[in-house]
């Protein structure tokens, strides 16, 4: 990825000419644009969260969860999802900095799409198995969300709520979890997902999914 080679200045430049774009009335350029800052935030997470384009990449993708073409609103998505692993993985102690994010990804598990609905839940798994002290500091409000979608009308995102769910809730962590779960979902629900194998998750459901495209 070339922005691993660029100067900061180039960075900042590059970051301003895709936020610019993001506002575009042409939806394949501000998915253009989305896909461009979603891949920059795999390949080298650390340089845009350090730059000082940063709160306006954040702001960009915020304001793109709402746009009116699904396939921005997923790529965005995946992007905050990015944004919110690499703190999670590198900045685990500060809560705040997630917490500031993550209503934003709990939203779009509303979204009409299916395919945004699965892409937050893939990325909210991904947080939650490399650190769940931010996830259990926002769970009055995931929970019942992640709840409605146990309930959800679409197969994939049933089946990426139920491995999004056993992550969340720590449910093989001890009965004790199972039953705090239940303040979610159904004691049925809780214990027939603690039996999920821990590490089994499918290619259409893993944090690779984060981490890919």
């Amino acid at each position: 990825m070339l922005s691993q080679y660029m100067e900061d200045s180039e960075l900042f430049d590059l970051l301003q000419t895709l936020s610019t774009l993001a506002s575009s009335s042409t939806w394949s350029a501000r998915h253009g644009s989305v896909l461009t800052i979603s891949s920059m935030l795999r390949h080298n997470p650390s340089r845009i969260c350090l730059s000082p384009a940063f709160s306006s990449v954040v702001n960009l993708l915020k304001d793109t969860l709402k746009d009116d073409k699904f396939p921005v609103r997923e790529t965005a998505t995946k992007a905050l999802g990015r944004i919110l692993l690499h703190q999670a993985q590198n900045d685990h102690l500060n809560t705040n900095a997630q917490l500031q994010l993550l209503p934003f990804i709990v939203s779009t598990l509303q979204d009409d799409s299916s395919e945004v609905r699965r892409r937050a839940l893939s990325g909210l798994k991904a947080i939650a198995k490399v650190n769940t002290m931010a996830i259990m500091a926002y769970l009055t409000n995931l929970g019942p969300a992640l709840a409605e979608c146990l309930k959800d009308g679409n197969t994939p995102v049933r089946l990426a709520a139920e491995r999004c769910a056993l992550h969340v809730f720590q449910l093989t962590k001890g009965m004790e979890n199972v039953q705090a779960a239940q303040k979610f979902i159904t004691g049925l629900d809780a214990r027939r997902l603690s039996k999920l194998p821990e590490h089994s998750d499918g290619s259409e459901d893993s944090e690779e999914d984060v981490a890919s495209g």
